[in-house]
């Protein structure tokens, strides 16, 4: 999909290459579960406690191979953290879709935004796990049963979104999410949203934090 070379460590292909250097032994891990009113979002994250940046201006670039994935999701994030004082650009606005790009040109493009962040996301796999003692007797999607009980499928996709400084090398957070059993692009993209912005606001990583809540009155 797209692609920075090497120089930045910044973006890769959507083949999957292995993904930078993991960001050695002083990562600090921290698992979260989030859960909305359909489908629980999970976060295992990390952050370089050597990293000392933080972001006012996120480019989100959507690394999946279909279109009618890239740009739900990405509307979805840059949606949300905008209203959450948080600005953000979207890939689309400023990338042709599965096009190659250099670090040089890329760099000319995010400077040229003022965007000093990149979140990448990208799509590492789907997990299918069955559910045979259910004691379920029915016929509903999702469900096969008999008299005496039946099965259930699950499935649990995996993501995994990376931040990293638009100026220079070196990995400031990432975070592993499942998403389980999703049913809409559109709401499963904005609970994730949610989550990672909780997330780098909780690691300090904001320069402009999301304001607070409204008071209940």
């Amino acid at each position: 999909m797209y692609v920075i070379l090497s120089d930045m460590n910044s973006l890769i292909p959507c083949t999957m290459k292995k993904m930078f250097c993991h960001a050695s032994l002083y990562l600090c891990l921290t698992t979260v579960l989030f859960v909305s009113c359909s489908t629980p979002v999970g976060l295992t994250s990390w952050k370089n406690p050597q990293a000392k940046e933080q972001i006012s201006k996120i480019a989100v670039i959507a690394m999946f191979d279909k279109l009618i994935y890239i740009q739900p999701f990405e509307e979805q994030i840059a949606g949300y953290f905008k209203s959450q004082n948080l600005d953000c650009i979207k890939s689309l606005d400023f990338l042709e879709p599965f096009r190659k790009y250099s670090n040089a040109d890329l760099q000319k493009k995010l400077d040229s935004l003022g965007a000093d962040g990149i979140l990448l996301l990208s799509y590492k796999g789907t997990d299918i796990s069955v559910d045979l003692n259910s004691g379920y007797y029915g016929g509903y999607f999702g469900w096969w049963g008999g008299a005496g009980g039946g099965w259930s499928a699950t499935s649990t996709v995996n993501l995994r979104a990376r931040l990293y400084p638009a100026n220079k090398n070196g990995l400031i957070w990432s975070g592993d999410l499942t998403v389980t059993d999703p049913s809409d692009v559109k709401k499963e993209a904005l609970q994730i949203a949610r989550v990672i912005l909780a997330d780098l606001q909780k690691n300090n990583l904001l320069k402009n934090p999301p304001p607070p809540p409204p008071q209940k009155k």
